[in-house]
C-alpha cells in the first residue's frame, strides 16, 4: 500500500511541476468545466504563446457555456490581440466589460487596444473608468499619461506620471515615467 501511495504522490508531484501540466491533468479529468478550461487555456498562452490554439479551444467551448465568465472573454481578445486580430479582441474585452463593468483590468486591456487602433479618446474613456473603480491601479495612470501626451495634454500627462511614479516608483515603467516628466517639464519652460 505504502507502495502504492508512494507512486501516486510521484505522479501528482509531476503534475504539479508547472501551472500547464495542473491544468492540462484537471482538463483530463474535468473535461469541459468552464473555470478548468479558462484556467488551462491561460496557462496554455502563457507557457507556449500559442494563441491560435487557445483561439480555437475557447471558441470551440464557449458556445457550449450557459453562462460564459468574463475571463474566458479576456483570455479569448488577449488571444486574439496576440494574433495581430485588434477588432476580435476587443470585441471580445467588450464582451468582458459587459459581464463584468466594475473590473479595471479589463477596461486597461481594452484601452491598450484602442490606443494601437488609433482611437486615443476611447482608451482614454476606458482608462478614465479604471482610475475611478481602482484609483490605485499604477499602471492605468502611466498608460493615460502617455494618451494624454499623445493628444498634446501635456499638464495632464504629468499628473499622470507623478501619480504613477508615487504609486510604483520602482514600477516596470517607472524609468520612461520619470523621462518622460523630464521631457515635459523642459518643454513647459
Amino acid at each position: 500500500a505504502l507502495l502504492v501511495y508512494s507512486v501516486a504522490t510521484f505522479q501528482r508531484s509531476k503534475d504539479w511541476r508547472s501551472e500547464l501540466t495542473l491544468w492540462g491533468d484537471a482538463m483530463t479529468k474535468a473535461g469541459n468545466k468552464q473555470r478548468v478550461m479558462i484556467n488551462y487555456a491561460s496557462a496554455y498562452l502563457g507557457e507556449t504563446g500559442d494563441h491560435e490554439y487557445v483561439i480555437n479551444l475557447m471558441s470551440e467551448n464557449m458556445p457550449k457555456w450557459h453562462i460564459v465568465h468574463p475571463r474566458a472573454f479576456a483570455l479569448l481578445g488577449s488571444a486574439y490581440q496576440l494574433a495581430g486580430e485588434t477588432k476580435y479582441a476587443i470585441n471580445n474585452y467588450l464582451s468582458a466589460i459587459d459581464c463584468d463593468k466594475d473590473n479595471p483590468v479589463f477596461r486597461y486591456n481594452i484601452a491598450i487596444l484602442y490606443l494601437g487602433a488609433g482611437k486615443p479618446e476611447s482608451s482614454l474613456k476606458q482608462l478614465n473608468r479604471a482610475i475611478e473603480l481602482n484609483p490605485d491601479y499604477a499602471d492605468v495612470y502611466y498608460l493615460r499619461g502617455v494618451v494624454n501626451r499623445y493628444l498634446k495634454r501635456n499638464k495632464s500627462a504629468v499628473k499622470d506620471f507623478e501619480k504613477y511614479l508615487s504609486l510604483a516608483p520602482h514600477g516596470e515603467n517607472s524609468e520612461d515615467a520619470a523621462e518622460q516628466l523630464k521631457a515635459l517639464n523642459e518643454q513647459s519652460k
